[in-house]
């Protein structure tokens, strides 16, 4: 697995800006003078994750799950997982996974910080030829919103398939988000919640889930609407397309 990307913040300590809020560090947070602290982002009250300018008076060190969300071969649901590689791009990531091997088979006490070096290169080289393959955006550094909104439509997709329940969420707005979208993927927003939703009820028709249940689990008003859904977005009923299996 790839370790999660680090985000290291320092602190401005001087020069503090007007009008710009401070935050400071509570040493005494847990009744005794401590100079470390952790926890989980969710668990932090007013903990600021948008744009908004602050300063801090400590180093703050955040761990950034959006990693997996740069190369477009994960998370993928538009276009196929899958790509042909030339004989020349073949060796070239087989030889990255021969030197991974390599390592494993004499281990050092730096070798988890080789492997995981070596392993993000291997993800970067497929993630360009993917990219080619499909004449798609190989840039791994794009607009952090495309990346929250990816994330956040992996976990809300069955309850929330507009845009605005996204934007809101996102503290962003429609044309912003559908910019950064079209952007990155060549889709725009709707367009990729679409493309999830299909994507999930194609796998759960695969699975011989009954209709009704799906109807239920994809938070869709009935049975008439989910099936006008799924006609309309790939030109066959949900029926047709389980029997065609």
């Amino acid at each position: 697995m790839v370790e999660n990307e680090v985000i290291l913040k320092r602190a401005k300590r001087s020069r503090l800006t007007p009008g710009v809020q401070n935050y400071h560090f509570l040493s005494r947070k847990y009744g005794i003078e401590l100079l470390a602290d952790v926890g989980r982002i969710e668990s932090l009250p007013n903990f600021i994750t948008d744009d908004t300018p602050h300063q801090l008076s400590f180093y703050e060190i955040a761990i950034d799950d959006l990693l997996l969300y740069r190369f477009q071969f994960f998370h993928q649901y538009s276009r196929p997982t899958s790509f042909e590689m030339t004989g020349g791009q073949l060796a070239e990531a087989a030889a990255l996974v021969q030197t991974i091997e390599r390592e494993y088979q004499h281990l050092q006490n730096d070798s988890g910080h080789l492997i995981r070096a070596i392993l993000y290169q291997l993800l970067v080289v497929l993630n360009r030829y993917y990219a080619n393959s499909y004449q798609i955006q190989a840039d791994t550094f794009v607009h952090p919103n495309f990346f929250r909104f990816r994330s956040q439509l992996e976990n809300d997709f069955k309850i929330n398939h507009r845009v605005v329940d996204y934007v809101q969420k996102l503290k962003t707005s429609a044309v912003h988000l559908n910019k950064v979208c079209k952007q990155h993927s060549g889709f725009s927003a709707q367009q990729m919640i679409h493309h999830k939703l299909i994507s999930e009820i194609k796998r759960q028709l695969q699975n011989n889930r009954p209709v009704k249940e799906i109807v239920y689990e994809f938070n869709f008003s009935d049975p008439s609407n989910f099936n006008r859904f799924f006609k309309n977005q790939t030109g066959t009923t949900a029926q047709q397309y389980r029997d065609a299996l």
